[in-house]
């Protein structure tokens, strides 16, 4: 093959790799635990994960781009210990919730495709630069979750049901001593906001609105009252 035609099809395949890369640059990466509890034993295991939410300021809808990624959890607590400003104090301790950076991330392709009657999106990172002086807040990135597909508009969020036959309640204080709240009836569902230890957690009534709107009721909780809801 003559030397100028090789360099002529190298540079157009150069090109389309090129053009093939896409540029987030208004948007946020959001780290977060999809809680998962094991069938068999009910004990917790969330799944670590990552996805870029696009941002705007008008109505039209986001995407919300699940980042596929073979690391390890170890590799991906790493990456986002590197690139995140802010951490909340549960994130890792008790595996739960979700982190957000403003930054621009290069994906070589965004697939998409439709399920439940839903438009997904999902990719590959390629890198990841933060944007430490972002106008991005939590509360934008709370709202642009609302376009994501059926399911996964808030997919960090946990909730439970109070036991079969158990009588408990939301208290003012982690503790046995606490006041009553709220008292809770069998069944009645709450969400957590976060955990405070092994055995107590804080959480709310549930409501359609978390984690947008938390109800006004909100208390201390045992978990061994509870139940997951998956």
């Amino acid at each position: 093959m003559p030397r100028r035609l090789l360099t002529l099809l190298l540079l157009i395949f150069s090109s389309s790799l090129a053009v093939a890369d896409e540029r987030l640059s208004n948007g946020t990466l959001q780290a977060y635990w999809r809680p998962y509890w094991d069938v068999d034993t009910r004990e917790y295991q969330p799944d670590l994960q990552i996805r870029y939410i696009d941002h705007r300021d008008d109505d039209q809808p986001r995407r919300i781009i699940d980042i596929h990624t073979t690391a390890s959890e170890a590799s991906l607590e790493a990456f986002i210990h590197q690139h995140f400003d802010h951490l909340p104090d549960t994130f890792f301790t008790y595996k739960e919730g979700y982190a957000n950076q403003p930054g621009t991330a290069i994906v070589p392709r965004v697939r998409r495709y439709v399920e439940c009657d839903s438009l997904y999106y999902e990719a590959r990172l390629i890198s990841f630069t933060a944007d430490h002086h972002s106008p991005i807040s939590d509360q934008d990135t709370l709202k642009d979750e609302e376009f994501a597909g059926c399911g996964d508009r808030h997919p960090y969020v946990a909730s439970y049901a109070v036991k079969e036959g158990v009588s408990t309640a939301l208290k003012s204080a982690p503790n046995e001593g606490g006041r009553i709240v709220h008292s809770l009836r069998e069944g009645e569902l709450i969400t957590r906001i976060k955990s405070i230890n092994s055995e107590w957690i804080y959480a709310s009534l549930y409501s359609n609105d978390i984690p947008i709107r938390y109800p006004e009721t909100k208390g201390y909780i045992r978990l061994k009252d509870l139940t997951p809801v998956d």
